[in-house]
């Protein structure tokens, strides 16, 4: 075969610091065009971006050059950037360290565009702590309760 051809999606998620709810709907639009910014110039496509006041969704294509924890790293790295130099808080901005990263088939890109774009409908009736435990669970992901989210300093 000469050329190679991918198409690996994945469904990305991260929180706040502490769960910070900080990410306030007057701006979370145009952050969220925002990212859509930093994942193509990452060399990924953006399929969905959602989230709430403490955490973010994405729905990425990419083809598999950029390992998936790079990814996220400079993903964070740069709409940290964003956030903090636009200053649209009053405080220093911070994602918490690690994130969920599940792979999603072809067949599944529908439903999980729907659920990333109705997530404030979504969080009316769960917590983001509720919902990370389902996505991994659903993803057959054994986790320690310790480790899912940093503690308060």
């Amino acid at each position: 075969m000469p050329k190679s051809y991918d198409n690996l999606l994945m469904h990305i998620v991260y929180a706040v610091k502490y769960r910070a709810a900080v990410i306030n709907p007057l701006w979370r639009k145009q952050f969220h065009q925002v990212m859509g910014g930093i994942v193509k110039k990452l060399g990924a496509v953006p399929l969905a971006i959602g989230g709430t006041d403490d955490h973010i969704h994405l729905l990425i294509s990419y083809n598999g050059d950029l390992r998936p924890k790079d990814f996220v790293r400079d993903s964070k790295t740069s709409s940290t950037d964003w956030i903090n130099r636009h200053q649209v808080l009053p405080c220093h901005f911070h994602w918490q360290k690690g994130s969920g990263r599940f792979s999603v088939s072809y067949k599944l890109a529908k439903g999980t565009i729907d659920y990333i774009n109705n997530q404030e409908e979504h969080h009316k009736g769960m917590t983001f702590l509720d919902e990370y435990r389902m996505l991994l669970k659903r993803h057959g992901i054994e986790y320690d309760e310790r480790d899912l989210f940093q503690p308060l300093e």
